[in-house]
């Protein structure tokens, strides 16, 4: 049975209204009496009728969320565990990708890990296994995408229930003390609207070594799979048992060459140790997994929800090992659940926190990327920011991109809209290039230093066009940074002062000014 991820005949109106009938069924391919059958309440027979409309809709610029149902594709019935829904495996999607051409891709580089989209999904649940991960990709999440977390040996997840959905979401960004915030929850899907706000007490469960490599070398072999890394972890109270946990784990994944290996180093709903609080020990960990992965793969340090300044000692730390920093894990809160009484008592049996994840955190994830990213060039660290957290729609994505993110993950939101990649890879040019518009118009406030001389003409024209070429290959290379490179020139450059007798400085080439653009 075909998951019903958008209302058909609703969708289907709105195509009709925009483009016509003939344009409907001359790209499904079928004949006018089929078109106006659906129109008259019928079914497709074919499923990928319907991911056809979903494309013809997406080409034709209509905002497809209004139709669309948010049906889970992962199961969050409170008698299943982790390890069931695995099992399971995801619903049957073909018929979304089946028959269509590629979307449009968005080259972006992420530390030398050039990828056709940035948005791919997180370490999570809908990286659990093989089939999972490949129907993401099938999806359009060909972003940098995490397999999730593995340890070296076997790991069960912890009791159930696993997941809550949050009731009231807290106020994040008022946090201050970081102390866990209390939230209401209910195991209850039906209370809850729209894209929900988890909790999620699974406790990074894992198959053992051999059972997850094999896993993860059908994703390889996809023919999208060269997006997706492997993340590990280590766990433990005992400084030496943790960092030969990582050790091991780094060993197995190291096996497989994935393109990029993710030390996750902070699990919410865990008792082990948080190693954010300890930025010495982290340092060791990452150098030595630097040391063993030796440039076969990239190594990715996938940080906690931290308050702004924990994050310096992190980044002094660990910024000069790390190719690319993933902000940021779950947020650890305190889940609760409330009697008629008002008797409140924890969701979980026996497990204080767990980790919020959802809508609630975007905001979070802004803030975070923007601190990371002035971080990083205060420090002269050239790592690349990966963002995870929150996302909800295309103009998230395009915001964390603008904030200083170079690829975009989510976790969350593709479980309740499987169509998330499709929006993103359909609108982002168009939301970049309006973000981008936005952003100059006010920089241009500030204005270049007008030449001086032929000399000083002549070399503004050369950086123009070094400017131009570029942004092509650089889709972030901003108007602010071209102002700021020429400004510095100029000021650096003698002044022909009247009355006094100068040597004046040639003009400048535009493969100088491409050299300067790209330092």
């Amino acid at each position: 049975m075909t998951t019903a991820i958008v209302d058909f005949h609703a969708l289907l109106k709105a195509v009709v209204d925009k483009v016509g009938k003939y344009k409907v069924y001359n790209t499904l391919r079928h004949d006018k009496n089929t078109a106006d059958r659906w129109l008259d309440g019928g079914q497709p027979e074919d499923s990928r009728d319907i991911g056809g409309l979903i494309r013809l809709a997406l080409v034709n610029g209509i905002e497809i969320t209004k139709y669309q149902t948010f049906t889970p594709i992962y199961d969050f019935s409170p008698e299943l565990s982790y390890e069931d829904n695995m099992f399971a495996g995801p619903p049957e999607l073909n018929w979304v990708w089946d028959r269509q051409d590629e979307p449009p891709t968005h080259r972006f580089n992420v530390s030398d890990f050039i990828l056709d989209c940035p948005l791919g999904v997180g370490a999570g649940p809908l990286t659990g296994n093989d089939t999972y991960t490949i129907t993401m990709l099938n999806l359009g999440f060909i972003g940098p995408t995490t397999f999730k977390t593995r340890r070296a040996g076997f790991k069960e997840g912890l009791e159930k229930p696993q997941i809550a959905f949050v009731l009231q979401p807290p106020a994040l960004l008022d946090a201050s003390s970081g102390r866990p915030p209390e939230v209401l929850v209910t195991c209850r899907r039906s209370d809850i609207r729209g894209i929900p706000e988890i909790v999620n007490s699974m406790g990074v469960p894992s198959e053992a070594a051999a059972v997850w490599q094999k896993q993860y070398e059908n994703v390889k072999n996809h023919p999208r799979g060269k997006c997706v890394g492997l993340s590990v972890m280590g766990e433990d109270t005992r400084e030496k048992t943790i960092k030969q946990d990582f050790q091991e784990a780094i060993a197995r994944a190291q096996e497989m060459a994935p393109p990029f290996i993710e030390l996750n180093v902070s699990c919410p709903n865990l008792k082990g140790k948080d190693l954010y609080r300890d930025p010495e020990m982290l340092r060791e960990i990452c150098a030595a997994a630097k040391q063993q992965i030796k440039q076969k793969s990239l190594l990715f340090l996938k940080l906690p929800c931290v308050l702004p300044l924990h994050l310096p000692a992190l980044l002094k730390a660990c910024g000069d090992l790390a190719d690319a920093m993933v902000f940021k894990n779950t947020v650890r809160v305190r889940p609760v659940k409330e009697y008629k009484d008002g008797t409140r008592i924890p969701a979980f049996l026996g497990r204080e926190f767990g980790g919020l994840s959802g809508p609630s955190t975007f905001p979070l994830t802004l803030r975070g990327v923007r601190e990371i990213a002035k971080l990083r060039q205060q420090l002269g660290q050239k790592f690349a920011i990966v963002a995870v957290g929150g996302i909800q729609t295309a103009e998230d994505v395009a915001k964390l991109l603008e904030a200083g993110a170079c690829g975009v993950q989510a976790v969350t939101t593709p479980m309740f809209d499987p169509l998330l990649a499709l929006k993103v890879r359909y609108r982002l040019r168009e939301l970049i290039d309006s973000t981008r518009q936005s952003r100059d118009a006010v920089e241009m406030q500030v204005g270049l230093l007008t030449p001086r001389d032929e000399a000083e003409c002549m070399a503004l024209s050369e950086a123009s066009q070094a400017a131009n070429e570029v942004r092509q290959r650089n889709a972030d290379f901003s108007y602010a940074t071209f102002t700021r490179k020429w400004n510095v020139w100029l000021q650096q450059r003698s002044s022909n002062l009247p009355g006094q007798a100068q040597r004046l400085r040639a003009s400048r080439r535009k493969i100088d000014w491409i050299r300067d653009f790209t330092s």
